[in-house]
């Protein structure tokens, strides 16, 4: 079955759109083409805080320590890395890249991503439409949309989004097919979800599992389909995706799970998951049709009232765009195929009523109407995508299978059989789609480096911790927690303990540390024009460790 699916044909085909979403995204981001190894995409927090866990993966495996567990961050208390964005999987693949350096190993997984999120999502059009070249659109529509390129400013998690549609793509295989094929495709399942968080975090993994769950859900609603999903046949298959997931996924799972069931999980959890930090992060219903922030050619319209939604909990989690080319085309598919089309309707206004937070908000106005995140929200424990934008992944992959299916009912209506013909129009698509979704995006590279007195730092002998100032997150600062995010770099050549430093999820006993250091407070005092008190010296630790105090 899997040499069937791996022919010359399939690989040669697969080999030829995924060079072709590759060379895109390099054009789209020369500037970190220009100078691959110390050059990468933005200069925030999370770029440092990703290039220090493909470094930590390496290190602790090396080292033979508890891959889930440091105590080189947020010393002495040390932090539980089940819920920050760890990547295991991406940091073992980004291992060999590492030794040219963290920067270059970095941008190889970012643009690595950019090819798998294309593959999946070709992968799955092409098995709704059965038009390859429907499915290479829908694809570019889905690796190039506005979300996926603002999340891929900084969050390594969301780089490699295709694992949702491939896992989507196996699970939808699972239940159309028979015999020992459909429990292949329940491995195969398996090894997706595997992926979706191994390779990212538990927010898209959750998404990816309630995303199946709803497609069940339709199956089942369906007289016409019913069976297929209610069948003795699919509950073993279903037994046998969940046990292959857990089996092969138990090394990086266990942790996770072991941390959400121990004390204390709650305050992490919750830690900034409020209604209104949700509000913050949630879709405003103008922002599906705003072009993105990153998109340099429509900036300008940054000026404009309306675009005030992106300044609020920051652009990233507020960029939903789809694009009136991709959106046109997939109206035009839901018209003429309105069979083939109908799931992905579904799909794309559950998730919408979850992307859009709490309440609805329309430009500058908040109103109080609930949305179904409301009910997301209450749910303990799997409540931690506290980023309502966040659902808009699948928002994106239904436009990208409706807009796909419009293409091939266009196609099928026009007639257009020859290559020319089709490659010509193609072409214009993609063009208009492209100055739409991402345009020139907007040039935010930054080299990281680790300066001198940080290296000369690292040869000092014996047991010390190092605390960098400033400590806190600056609110003032574009980016507030940068300087802790370098922190974290730092310790990538240090190897030793830092106070401090920055992870996705903490609790408050974490962040009591610092803010009960006499230094960390004279230094934000004298930072912001205070007055200055000269810090005693004193032993802040009970094992007698020397402190060094760096200031950047």
């Amino acid at each position: 079955m899997l040499i069937k699916m791996l022919t010359k044909k399939t690989c040669y085909e697969y080999s030829i759109v995924g060079l072709i979403y590759l060379f895109v995204a390099f054009a789209l981001f020369l500037p970190i083409i220009s100078n691959p190894v110390k050059t990468t995409l933005g200069a925030t927090y999370d770029v440092y805080q990703n290039m220090w866990n493909y470094w930590w993966v390496g290190y602790s495996l090396s080292n033979h320590l508890n891959l889930y567990y440091t105590k080189l961050l947020q010393w002495p208390v040390g932090a539980n890395l089940a819920y920050m964005t760890l990547q295991p999987i991406t940091g073992i693949l980004s291992l060999p890249f590492q030794a040219v350096s963290l920067p270059f190993a970095y941008n190889v997984m970012f643009f690595l991503g950019f090819l798998i999120s294309g593959i999946g999502a070709y992968a799955l059009a092409k098995y709704i439409t059965n038009d390859k070249y429907a499915a290479f659109l829908g694809g570019f529509v889905f690796t190039f949309s506005a979300f996926h390129i603002a999340q891929s400013y900084g969050h390594g998690q969301w780089f490699f989004i295709g694992w949702i549609a491939l896992f989507i793509y196996f699970f939808m295989k699972m239940i159309e097919t028979r015999g020992n094929e459909r429990y292949f495709m329940a491995i195969i399942s398996g090894v997706m979800l595997v992926l979706v968080v191994l390779m990212g975090d538990v927010e898209p993994g959750l998404i990816a599992l309630m995303t199946v769950l709803a497609i069940l859900a339709a199956y089942i609603l369906s007289k016409a389909e019913r069976k297929k999903a209610l069948s003795k046949e699919f509950a073993y298959a279903f037994a046998i995706m969940v046990l292959t997931a857990a089996i092969l996924g138990s090394w990086g799972f266990y942790p996770i799970f072991k941390a959400a069931l121990s004390n204390g999980a709650s305050s992490t959890i919750s830690e900034m998951n409020s209604i209104q930090n949700n509000m913050a992060w949630s879709d405003n219903l103008l922002s599906f049709f705003l072009p993105s922030y990153y998109n340099s050619i429509f900036n300008g319209l940054a000026s404009h009232e309306y675009y005030s939604i992106y300044s609020i909990g920051g652009p990233q989690d507020r960029i939903a765009y789809i694009g009136y080319t991709a959106l046109g085309l997939a109206l035009y598919g839901a018209y003429r195929s309105f069979k083939k089309s109908k799931l992905w309707i579904a799909i794309g206004i559950l998730f919408l009523l979850l992307a859009l937070g709490p309440f609805v908000e329309i430009g500058p106005f908040s109103t109080p109407i609930p949305t179904l995140y409301l009910i997301y929200h209450a749910i303990p424990l799997i409540n931690f995508i506290r980023e309502p934008g966040r659902f808009d992944v699948i928002i994106e992959l239904a436009i990208a299978m409706l807009a796909a299916i419009g293409f091939a009912s266009l196609r099928e209506k026009m007639k257009w059989h020859d290559k020319k013909s089709l490659y010509t129009v193609m072409a214009i698509f993609c063009t208009l789609y492209m100055i739409e979704s991402a345009g020139i995006p907007i040039n935010s590279t930054y080299t990281p480096h680790i300066p001198q007195f940080i290296k000369a730092e690292s040869m000092y002998p014996g047991n010390f911790s190092t605390l960098v100032l400033p400590a806190l997150p600056q609110p003032n600062n574009e980016s507030p927690a940068e300087y802790m995010g370098q922190a974290d770099y730092y310790t990538t050549v240090l190897h030793k303990p830092i106070l401090g430093g920055y992870i996705s999820r903490e609790n408050a006993t974490q962040e009591g540390i610092l803010v009960n250091l006499p230094i960390v407070l004279y230094a934000t005092s004298l930072q912001y024009g205070e007055q200055y008190i000269t810090p005693v010296k004193e032993n802040l630790t009970k094992d007698h460790r020397t402190v060094h105090i760096i200031c950047t």
